[in-house]
C-alpha cells in the first residue's frame, strides 16, 4: 500500500510537471514564453492554457480562443491594465474583451481609464477566482451569452444587457448591478464600494432576473425591479438576507414577479409595490421583515400577501394605499400601527392573518 501511494504521489508530481512544462508561460521579465499576454493568446491554439506569472500588463487583451488564462501566484500582483484610456468616441475600450468560451483565473484585471474593465460581448466564458476593478463605464459587461463567474470580486458595476443573456454570478463579491436580461445572482455578498455610487441591484428593460440566496447589505435601495418592456418571464427575488438599506425591495413596474422568503432586517421601507404588474401578478410570500419604519407597502394593484411576518416597524408594518391586495396567513404584531389602509383602498383581509393591532 506504501509503495502504491509512493507511486501515485510520483506521478502526481510528474504529471504535474507535464502540465506545467505544456503551459504556454507569460513573464513580463523575459523568464516565460512570451512577455505580454496578447502574444501568448495569438501564439495558442484551442484548449492551451496560458499561465501568467506575476507583473502588470498594459495591453487590451482579446480573448478569442476557447483557452485557459490562469494567474500563476498570487491574484492581487497579477494585474492586466487596460491601455486605451475611454473617451466619448462610440467604441467602449476595455482591458479584456472576451470572444471565445474560454475560462480565467486566478488574476485582477484593472479597467482603469479604459471604458471598463472585462466585456464578454456574446461569449459564454467561465470566470474563477478573478477581482474586476471597475473602469469609467463598469467593471463587467455580459452580453448574449451564458457566462459563469465564480467565487469573484467585482468591485464595479456589473452590466448586463438585452441580447438572450443567462449569466450567473456565483458565490462573489460585488456592490451593483444593472441587470436587463435574465441573469441569476446567487449566494453572493452584495455591499457599497467605491466603485459603485449609489450601488444596488436593478432589473430594468425585461427584468425577468433571479436574485436568490444572496447577503445584500447596501445602504441605499437594495433591489429594484422597473421594466421598461412587460416580461412573461418571471423577476424571482429569493431567500435574500437584506439589512440596513434605507429601500429593501422595490417593485416600481413591470411583469410578473415572485417575492419569497426574503429576511429583511432595520430596512426603513422593506417591501414596496409602486404600480400594477404590467403581465401576471405580484406574490410576496414567506419573508420576514423585523424593524425598520415600514413593512411592507402597497399603493397599486392586487398582490398576493401570504405568510410574510412584519414586526417592530416603527410606523406602519403593512400600508395599504389605493391598491387592492390579498392577504392570508401573514403575522403582523407589533408595529406602531400594524395595517394602515387609506379610503381609496380595497383590501382582502380574511380571519387566517394574525393581526396584532385593530383594521381600520
Amino acid at each position: 500500500t506504501l509503495l502504491l501511494a509512493l507511486a501515485l504521489a510520483a506521478l502526481g508530481i510528474a504529471g504535474k510537471q507535464l502540465l506545467d512544462d505544456d503551459a504556454i508561460v507569460v513573464d513580463p521579465t523575459g523568464g516565460g514564453d512570451f512577455t505580454t499576454i496578447s502574444e501568448a493568446v495569438a501564439a495558442a491554439v484551442e484548449d492551451d492554457t496560458i499561465r501568467v506569472r506575476s507583473g502588470t500588463y498594459r495591453e487590451d487583451v482579446v480573448l478569442d480562443k476557447a483557452v485557459s488564462l490562469i494567474g500563476d501566484g498570487d491574484r492581487a500582483s497579477i494585474v492586466l491594465a487596460g491601455a486605451t484610456p475611454w473617451t466619448s468616441d462610440e467604441t467602449t475600450p476595455v482591458a479584456l474583451e472576451i470572444s471565445s468560451d474560454a475560462y480565467v483565473a486566478d488574476l485582477t484585471v484593472d479597467g482603469g481609464e479604459s471604458g471598463g474593465a472585462v466585456d464578454m460581448g456574446f461569449a459564454s466564458p467561465t470566470l474563477e477566482r478573478v477581482t474586476l476593478m471597475p473602469g469609467v463605464e463598469s467593471a463587467l459587461a455580459i452580453g448574449e451569452g451564458s457566462a459563469r463567474v465564480i467565487d469573484s470580486d467585482i468591485k464595479g458595476w456589473l452590466n448586463v444587457w438585452v441580447g438572450g443573456s443567462t449569466p450567473t454570478i456565483e458565490g462573489s463579491r460585488l456592490c451593483g448591478a444593472n441587470l436587463e436580461d435574465g441573469a441569476t445572482l446567487i449566494g453572493n455578498t452584495i455591499e457599497d464600494a467605491p466603485g459603485c455610487p449609489n450601488g444596488r441591484i436593478s432589473l430594468g428593460e425585461l427584468a425577468n432576473a433571479s436574485i436568490i440566496d444572496n447577503d445584500i447589505r447596501l445602504s441605499g435601495e437594495a433591489i429594484n425591479i422597473n421594466a421598461t418592456d412587460d416580461s412573461l418571464a418571471p423577476a424571482v427575488i429569493e431567500g435574500n438576507r437584506i439589512s440596513g438599506a434605507e429601500r429593501g425591495i422595490i417593485f416600481e413596474n413591470g411583469g410578473p414577479a415572485t417575492i419569497r422568503g426574503n429576511e429583511l432586517e432595520e430596512v426603513g421601507l422593506a417591501i414596496e409595490m409602486v404600480r400594477e404588474a404590467g403581465i401576471g401578478e405580484v406574490t410576496v410570500e414567506d419573508n420576514s421583515i423585523e424593524g425598520g419604519t415600514d413593512g411592507i407597502v402597497v399603493l397599486a394593484g392586487s398582490p398576493a400577501l401570504n405568510g410574510n411576518e412584519v414586526r417592530g416597524a416603527s410606523d406602519r408594518g403593512i400600508a395599504i394605499a389605493g391598491a387592492s391586495p390579498v392577504l392570508r396567513d401573514n403575522v403582523v404584531c407589533d408595529n406602531a400601527i400594524d395595517v394602515w389602509v387609506n379610503d381609496f383602498a380595497a383590501p382582502d383581509i380574511d380571519d387566517s392573518n394574525e393581526i396584532c393591532g385593530e383594521l381600520p
